[in-house]
């Protein structure tokens, strides 16, 4: 993924893998999100994300995801909607994809660099509830499909915030 180099524990996958042949193993099928969440109960620190500007212990990597999956919650994003990812490989997209997934919701990637026509047969095709990018992405100003929010994630505190915000889901 660009600059990104996840590092990976290939005996924790290799057991992993292992322990799930089983198609639909008793009921789990979050898999990806399991070695996430099962693997840093003893490696809480270790880097799960590290750029040339960055780096995510895989700590830091759960805390962000749930943050960004309530966020995202609170908007009304849930299982089976689906929401367009329109940013370069970057920690955000990583972020972003684990947390709309763990929402049971389907991410729609949408190629940063697309003109505005395909962005636009993209989001007719699949009636994203959201569209994410990043502040500075070339085509985060294409009129025209579903409102557009910025993810930025701190490369200190690690908080997560949406420009605009996030819309808040009224009702029940």
């Amino acid at each position: 993924l660009g600059e990104i180099f996840a590092l990976v524990d290939y005996e924790e996958v290799n057991r992993l893998s292992a322990r799930y042949v089983d198609p639909a193993p008793g009921g789990r099928e979050d898999l990806f999100h399991g070695l996430l969440l099962d693997n840093p109960r003893t490696r809480r620190e270790q880097p799960a994300i590290r750029t040339a500007s960055v780096t995510i212990s895989h700590g830091e990597l759960i805390d962000i995801v749930r943050s960004i999956s309530r966020q995202l919650a609170a908007a009304g994003l849930g299982a089976g909607d689906r929401a367009a990812l329109m940013l370069r490989n970057s920690p955000e997209y990583v972020a972003l994809f684990l947390g709309i997934t763990a929402l049971g919701a389907i991410v729609v990637p949408v190629d940063h660099n697309a003109a505005a026509e395909r962005y636009l047969g993209v989001v007719k095709d699949t009636t994203p509830r959201l569209c994410l990018t990043l502040e500075d992405e070339p085509r985060a100003d294409v009129v025209g499909g579903p409102p557009r929010n910025a993810v930025r994630i701190d490369r200190i505190t690690k908080d997560v915030t949406f420009t605009p915000p996030l819309p808040t889901r009224t009702g029940g």
